[in-house]
């Protein structure tokens, strides 16, 4: 007979894969349970791009019902994922699969190992890269505690128009260009309030950002073994150049942000450049608006140099 626990590892194997086909979609987490019963419960994201969950939602019942399993997908806001979670742990009930779009590491220890569906998933589409093993599977506990089923980079993305108006038609090629065209911005687009739109919240985007520039000034928070290092010289330049940059190219804004915030200020024609991923396109084209037009994605090569990168040490 099928226990509850291998019914949910060949659920959340399968809602990883699909996932993953469509190379969009979260970190995945499982809960313990001990019911018998036909139903798979899945909590996840309201996402940035709706059309993903048109797609989703339909997908998963439409799996679930060729196996004879009821599958609920219940949505909340982002803001909200990790506190449901929370709650859901403390409750000791909710949902089975719990979509995560950061780290997860936090429930590690409510959760199943999943260690057998990598397993799977690894012979059958191969190994992960290797920020999403270390994003997902702890070496001191040998616990794989989630599934990361994809990651993505948040290049910049710049007002094509404004920055060719600056004398740099292919946007900023190093942090230190940011602080430059900020005055610039200012004087031929005086409606952008917030001439460059890094956040510097509590938000994931910004989390990236501030990590990015972390990086590019030489420090991190903590080193190839493990070890904390973040009080460095390093890291004192990192906000000093955080400092410089909100001085002349920002607004307190940027302070509250949430993650839908720099989007929202970009598609609104109130800042000239942003970090963010696909969504920040992808949304825009879905409610035909004219700014998926007008702006420019900074090449990987050079994103790396004065964007954001995916979520790390």
């Amino acid at each position: 007979m099928e226990t509850r626990r291998q019914f949910i590892l060949k659920g959340a194997s399968v809602v990883a894969a699909g996932a993953a086909a469509s190379v969009t979609g979260p970190t995945i987490l499982i809960r313990r349970a001990a019911a018998a019963d036909k139903t798979l419960k899945i909590l996840q994201w309201a996402h940035f791009v709706p059309a993903y969950d048109k797609w989703f939602d339909p997908w998963a019942k439409a799996w679930g019902a060729a196996k004879g399993i009821e599958v609920t997908v219940d949505h909340v806001g982002f803001a909200d994922v990790v506190p449901r979670a929370t709650a859901e742990v403390a409750a000791q009930s909710g949902h089975d699969v719990h979509m995560f779009l950061g780290l997860a590491s936090a429930f590690e220890e409510h959760v199943v190992d999943l260690g057998d569906v990598a397993s799977s998933l690894e012979k059958k589409y191969g190994k992960p890269v290797d920020l999403a093993k270390r994003s997902t599977y702890n070496p001191f506990t040998k616990k794989q505690f989630a599934l990361s089923d994809m990651w993505v980079p948040d290049p910049g993305n710049y007002h094509k128009k404004v920055w060719t108006d600056i004398g740099m038609p292919n946007g900023p090629v190093t942090y230190d260009d940011l602080v430059k065209a900020a005055p610039e911005v200012k004087k031929v687009a005086p409606q952008m309030q917030i001439p460059i739109g890094v956040g510097l919240s509590q938000d994931i985007d910004s989390n990236m950002a501030v990590r990015n520039i972390l990086w590019c000034h030489g420090g991190s928070i903590q080193d190839k073994d493990g070890n904390v290092v973040l009080n460095s010289p390093e890291t004192l330049r990192a906000l000093e150049y955080a400092k410089k940059l909100y001085g002349v190219g920002m607004t307190q804004a940027v302070l509250s942000w949430n993650a839908a915030s720099n989007n929202q200020a970009f598609n609104a024609q109130e800042t000239s450049y942003i970090l963010n991923s696909i969504s920040a396109f992808a949304r825009p084209r879905t409610i035909s608006c004219r700014c998926s037009r007008i702006t420019s994605s900074l090449p990987r090569s050079r994103a790396r140099r004065a964007s954001s990168s995916p979520p790390s040490t």
